[in-house]
């Protein structure tokens, strides 16, 4: 094993093993240790691994299958994860948001809207719409909820006739509102409702609360032990 120091020409300087360069000193102070495994750009102020082009701070790049390569810039916030040859698993920039990719595909995506997005079969990303608050309590005597999110309290209006506060209160009031009741003996039908029920006024929704409520065939209200109510926005 021969090691030894190449003299600088008016360009470069390099540290030799066995007659090849394992550390290149550049004309304008960069650092280029085994060909691109290691190389500071003095002139951008970047760093690059398995490249001697860093196109950010510090950019990681290997185009080998099953391999990571990466790329950062914290002055626009960008960030991108790669798999082998694959146009980036994990990709971040101003345009585009957040994206996930799978194969090459996008299968979760945060678009510059603050959209949440995912592939579940649709075919491509689409908007995914979730669950804003769900309950589930006993309506039957002193109302008890089981469990919930975002639902701070259930208010009891009259029987069979709830009110649903909400903990952080909605965007606006164009929210949809799903549940459902438990039977009780000696109704053949119990049903459930919102923004009033059977019989009873329309009670108007609002940001912080919504009313839901357990009527029989005939439209009166009954308590009932199970009320399950889950809201979407």
């Amino acid at each position: 094993m021969t090691v030894s120091v190449k003299a600088p020409t008016s360009t470069t300087g390099s540290i030799q093993l066995n007659g090849s360069d394992v550390l290149t000193i550049e004309s304008d102070r960069s650092v280029d240790i085994d060909s691109g495994t290691l190389y500071v750009d003095a002139t951008n102020n970047r760093v690059g691994i398995g490249t001697s082009s860093p196109g950010t701070k510090f950019h990681v790049s290997d185009t080998s299958t099953n391999t990571v390569k990466s790329r950062t810039q914290a002055s626009t916030g960008y960030v991108d994860i790669g798999m082998g040859g694959n146009s980036g698993v994990f990709d971040t920039s101003a345009s585009d948001g957040i994206r996930l990719r799978l194969s090459g595909n996008d299968a979760v995506a945060i678009d510059a809207s603050s959209n949440f997005k995912f592939n579940s079969g649709y075919g491509s990303v689409a908007n995914a719409y979730a669950c804003r608050a769900w309950v589930n309590f006993n309506g039957t005597g002193t109302v008890a909820i089981r469990d919930s999110g975002n639902v701070s309290s259930i208010t009891d209006s009259g029987v069979g006739d709830y009110r649903v506060n909400f903990s952080t209160a909605m965007p606006d009031t164009d929210y949809a509102v799903v549940g459902s009741c438990q039977g009780i003996s000696g109704s053949d039908i119990v049903d459930f409702g919102s923004f009033g029920y059977g019989g009873s006024p329309t009670v108007t929704p609002t940001t912080s609360q919504v009313a839901v409520g357990a009527f029989a065939y005939s439209g009166a209200g009954v308590d009932t032990a199970y009320v399950s109510v889950a809201v979407f926005r």
